[in-house]
């Protein structure tokens, strides 16, 4: 699918506030009513696959933290194990395989310190002796 700026100009629009009518995205865009719903229409046949929405987790009393680990393994299949093994971790909101220094970054949304410090704990127990570094 080819798209021009009027599709650009729709899509940054979605980006900055996807719940916006498509008069409200007439008016930023100065795009025709009619062109926003059509244009819509083909972008979400052919270009947009969902709209998801961003938590600002900071608003609700949460935090986010992350903690980086390198591990002393050898090879890919034994990251995917662990992987799997530490999504099973209430509160981790992403893991992250890395191509860098860092093997995984597992992403925490929690309430509190203690929490991200229990939490630690748990990944350390389940694969500290593995554990080459971490920040």
């Amino acid at each position: 699918m080819k798209i021009d700026k009027k599709d650009r100009l729709i899509l940054k629009e979605l980006y900055i506030d996807a719940r916006q009518s498509n008069s409200q995205i007439a008016r930023k865009t100065m795009v025709s009513k009619e062109s926003v719903a059509y244009r819509l229409k083909k972008l979400r046949q052919e270009l947009i696959h969902k709209i998801v929405p961003v938590i600002d987790y900071f608003k609700i009393g949460y935090q986010i933290y992350k903690l980086q680990i390198d591990f002393n393994l050898g090879g890919e299949q034994k990251i995917e194990q662990i992987i799997n093994k530490i999504k099973k971790i209430k509160g981790i909101y992403s893991i992250n395989h890395l191509e860098s220094n860092w093997d995984l970054e597992i992403v925490f949304v929690l309430k509190s310190n203690k929490e991200i410090n229990e939490k630690y704990e748990e990944v350390l127990n389940l694969y500290g002796e593995f554990i080459k570094e971490k920040m």
